[in-house]
């Protein structure tokens, strides 16, 4: 029998079974990729919060009265969905939220206050004679098995110094109300339940502008769905849950010559990666879609946020996006990144 490749050594080259196939599955090697770049992104990798774009198939989200009537476009300065179309515009990786938006009018109830159909985002201001006014909104269900802390966000706008704008909480339907600003207090939605908003808008005279409401969002971390892998690192250096690691690789250099200009260095964007988001969520099924980070929406990027160094707190959209499953197995996904600039829309995000 010839050998596959003649030139070279007097030993026979290559895999001699029927099907070479058989060599990759034996010898594991795509699990022995995916595991070494693992251990490579625990050692060297850099804890960031990761937010990604809502979409019409995304679980739970409400159409924005932003969305133009001739056309589908959102409004990137929308406080509801920052330009998604759909509420609540981004979910932040591997935590909770609940939102009440405007949007939702009709399941709330609503005293001395109406929907503002002139403007987009629509909001709930006042009535015209109403110098006080409430927006009660319905039960939704939360799940807090840990206790986490939460945070929260509401999107309301005073017109005049004296208006007065109270949000508070209730998970007892409507029982009792304690101030939003007190939510880890004693009354601090735990286990698993229903929790419910009311906004109180007020303002000192019929002859101001109304205060309105537009969304109101309240968060807490999952760590009761971490994986035992994302939990390995310890100590000052462990990742909290909803973080990711990114491991920043090279930087793109891209040199330039224009007509007046003397030879410039044009920094594109750098080039990071990190695992499949399976590697962190334990609801999350491996070699799945929702293992990826996609951006292929119409809309704002996916975006991160350094946790770590001189730079925490700054924010990076993600672009050309791609993944890497040449051997049937999703190892790990690359991406462009960028420093998002003052006035973006992403510092706008909660």
């Amino acid at each position: 029998m010839p050998k596959k490749v003649p030139q070279g050594g007097h030993l026979a080259v290559g895999y001699w079974g029927r099907n070479p196939n058989c060599r990759i599955v034996q010898e594991q090697v795509p699990d022995k990729l995916k595991a070494l770049l693992q251990d490579k992104l625990i050692a060297m990798g850099r804890p960031c919060e990761l937010w990604l774009p809502v979409n019409e198939d995304t679980a739970g989200v409400v159409h924005c009265t932003c969305d133009k009537e001739t056309r589908p476009a959102g409004d990137f300065r929308c406080m509801t969905c920052y330009g998604m179309r759909f509420a609540p515009g981004y979910q932040r990786f591997l935590h909770e939220t609940l939102f009440w938006c405007s949007a939702e009018y009709a399941s709330f109830t609503l005293v001395n206050v109406s929907r503002d159909t002139e403007i987009k985002p629509n909001r709930l201001r006042l009535s015209s004679a109403a110098l006080t006014g409430t927006v009660t909104t319905q039960d939704k269900a939360y799940a807090n098995p840990r206790g986490e802390d939460w945070t929260f966000e509401v999107a309301a706008f005073r017109k005049t110094s004296t208006d007065v704008i109270l949000a508070e909480f209730s998970t007892d339907g409507g029982t009792t109300w304690t101030d939003l600003t007190l939510i880890n207090g004693a009354n601090k939605p735990t286990g698993s339940g229903n929790i419910r908003l009311r906004i109180t808008l007020t303002r000192s005279a019929l002859t101001t502008d109304s205060p309105d409401f537009e969304i109101a969002r309240v968060r807490r971390r999952m760590p009761e769905r971490m994986t035992k892998q994302s939990q390995i690192r310890h100590g000052d250096d462990a990742l909290l849950a909803g973080q990711i690691l990114v491991l920043r690789t090279w930087v793109v250099e891209q040199a330039m010559r224009q007509l007046g200009l003397a030879r410039q260095v044009n920094y594109s964007g750098d080039k990071s990666w990190t695992a499949p988001l399976d590697f962190y969520d334990t609801e999350i099924e491996a070699d799945t879609p929702s293992a990826k980070i996609n951006d292929r929406d119409a809309g704002p990027h996916p975006f991160y946020e350094r946790a770590y160094g001189i730079g925490t707190g700054e924010r990076f959209p993600l672009f050309q996006i791609s993944w890497n499953e040449e051997l049937l197995t999703f190892t790990h996904q690359h991406f462009f990144d960028r420093k998002a600039q003052p006035g973006e829309l992403y510092h706008l995000v909660y």
